[in-house]
C-alpha cells in the first residue's frame, strides 16, 4: 500500500486533505485505526492437536524432512517483534531475537516474547528450538493450541522438540511465543509431502514499542501457569491488531529517574525506542518512581523533547502510574499525575491518558479507574476488580502488587487499547497530527 484514501478510512474533518503520505502521523493513525477494527484476540482451540512435552530427542529419527530456520528464513519462514540474526551455539545453528534491549543491569536479553510463524500442512510435526530457561506458547490458527505453557529445563543446550499431531492434513498457522533467549532450528515433518511457508504479516508495516515495566512484562503469574504469562505486553499486539510490538523494561525498571541507581531508566533505554524506528509508542513512565523523584513534569517534558526529536513523526501514548501504590502517597501520586498531564498537553502527536483519575480532557472529564477496591486479599465479592486483578492465592499471583492473568487479559490489555484508539480519534478530531 502506497496511500491510504482517508474517505474510506472513515472521513476526515478537514476539507481538503484527501491523502495521508505513508509513514505519516496521520497515516499511522488511520492504519492502526484499521488494525483494531479487524483485531480478534485468541481463545482456547476446542479440538486441541496431541503434543508431546518439549524433550531433546529427534521424534522421527532423522529420516524426516528438516526446514532448518538459517537455511530458509524468508522462503518458510516469518519472524516478528525485533530482528532476528543467525546464531551459532555449540556447532548448532539457529535463527534467533538479534536486537538487545535493556532490562535492568543484571539482564539484558534480546527481544520481548518473540514471536516466530509459519504456514505448514503437515499432519505430523515437530518445531525445533534452544531455550537455556523458559517456555513456550503456541497458537495455531489463532486459537491457543495448549492450556498454559509448555515449560522447558533443557539444560543441556542440545535442541529440543515439541511433537504436534493433528492426523490430518490441511495449512495450519503456527505462531510461536517464547522469552527472548528463545532460538530457532526449525521445523521437522514426518513426510516428504509436507510443506512449509511463510506466515502472512498481518498490517506488518505497523511497528510498536512499549517502554514499560513488570507489568507490561513478567508480572506476578510464571509462564507455565496462564496461557499468556508475558503481562499484558504480550497479548496487547491482539487488541492492537498489529503483531510487530516490541517491549523494553521488566522488573522495576519503570523509573523516569531512578533515585537509587541501581536500574535503567527510561532515558537510559531511550535508545530501545529510538533504534526499532516505530510507527507508535506506548509509555507507562514512571511506575517505579517514589516521592523522593524530581519534578514529574520536568522529566515527562525532557523525555517526550528527545524522543520525539529523534522520531518526528511517531505517536506517543504516555500513560500514568497504574495505581496509586506508586508513589505511596495518593496526594504525591495526584501530583506526579498532574505534572505528566501538563508535560503532555498541547504537544502535537501525543496523547495522555490517566488510569488512575482523570484524562488530558481535564478534571471535569471523569474517568473510572483502572483498578479499583484493594485487591491485597481474595475476595469474589470485594469492592472492586482488583480483589481479581491481584491478590490472589499462587499460582494466579504470588504478590498483591502484579496483576494476574485474570487482569492483565481482562483490564489492562484491552483497556490500553481503548485507550490507544480514544487516543487516536482526539489527535484526529484536535489536530494533533500535523
Amino acid at each position: 500500500m502506497n496511500e491510504i484514501d482517508i474517505e474510506m478510512a472513515g472521513g476526515l474533518t478537514k476539507p481538503g486533505m484527501l491523502r495521508a503520505l505513508p509513514g505519516s502521523a496521520l497515516w499511522t493513525a488511520l492504519r492502526l485505526r484499521s488494525a483494531m477494527s479487524a483485531a480478534k484476540v485468541p481463545v482456547l482451540t476446542a479440538s486441541p492437536p496431541t503434543i508431546t512435552v518439549p524433550g531433546a530427542t529427534n521424534p522421527y529419527g532423522g529420516s524426516e524432512t528438516f526446514f532448518h530456520a538459517p537455511d530458509v528464513r524468508d522462503r518458510c519462514f516469518t519472524f516478528l517483534r525485533g530482528s532476528w540474526a543467525e546464531f551459532n551455539v555449540g556447532g548448532t545453528r539457529y535463527m534467533g531475537p538479534g536486537a538487545v534491549v535493556t532490562y535492568s543491569p543484571s539482564l539484558t536479553t534480546g527481544g520481548s516474547a518473540p514471536l516466530w510463524s509459519f504456514m505448514c500442512d503437515a499432519p505430523d510435526l515437530a518445531i525445533t528450538f534452544r531455550s537455556p530457561s523458559s517456555g513456550v506458547r503456541i497458537l495455531i490458527d489463532g486459537e491457543f493450541a495448549h492450556e498454559g505453557g509448555l515449560a522447558i529445563g533443557e539444560g543441556s543446550g542440545a535442541p529440543w522438540h515439541i511433537r504436534i499431531e493433528h492426523g490430518s492434513r490441511k495449512p495450519r498457522l503456527y505462531e510461536i511465543y517464547a522469552n527472548g533467549n528463545f532460538y530457532v532450528r526449525g521445523i521437522r515433518c514426518a513426510s516428504a509431502l509436507d510443506r512449509v511457508w511463510p506466515a502472512p504479516q498481518t498490517y506488518d508495516d505497523l511497528r510498536g514499542v512499549i517502554i514499560g515495566d513488570s507489568f507490561t512484562e513478567g508480572g506476578a503469574n510464571g509462564l507455565p501457569e496462564d496461557l499468556w504469562g508475558y503481562g499484558f505486553g504480550a497479548s496487547l499486539p491482539y487488541h492492537l491488531g498489529t503483531r510487530d510490538l516490541r517491549a523494553s523494561g521488566s522488573g522495576a525498571t519503570g523509573y523516569l529517574a531512578d533515585a537509587l541507581g541501581t536500574r535503567y531508566n527510561a532515558f537510559q533505554r531511550l535508545g530501545d525506542l529510538t533504534s526499532a524506528n516505530p510507527h507508535f509508542a506506548l509509555l507507562p513512565l514512571g511506575t517505579n518512581d517514589n516521592e523522593a523523584v524530581m519534578s514529574a513534569e520536568q522529566q515527562v517534558s525532557d523525555y517526550l523533547d528527545l524522543a520525539q526529536a529523534a522520531l518526528p513523526n511517531c505517536l506517543f501514548f504516555v500513560f500514568s502510574k497504574f495505581a496509586n501504590s506508586f508513589p505511596s502517597s495518593y496526594d504525591t501520586s495526584s501530583q506526579y499525575r498532574d505534572g505528566q498531564r501538563a508535560a503532555c498537553a498541547g504537544r502535537k502527536r501525543v496523547w495522555y491518558t490517566d488510569t488512575v483519575g482523570y484524562t488530558q480532557a481535564g478534571p471535569n472529564y471523569q474517568q473510572t479507574a483502572w483498578v479499583t477496591g484493594g485487591g491485597t486479599v481474595y475476595a469474589p465479592n470485594g469492592v472492586g476488580n482488583a480483589d481479581l486483578a491481584v491478590g490472589r492465592p499462587a499460582p494466579y499471583t504470588p504478590d498483591s502488587t502484579h496483576p494476574n492473568e485474570w487482569g492483565h487479559q481482562q483490564v489492562y490489555a484491552p483497556r490500553m487499547a481503548a485507550a490507544v484508539r480514544d487516543g487516536l480519534d482526539q489527535m484526529i478530531a484536535q489536530d494533533l497530527l500535523v
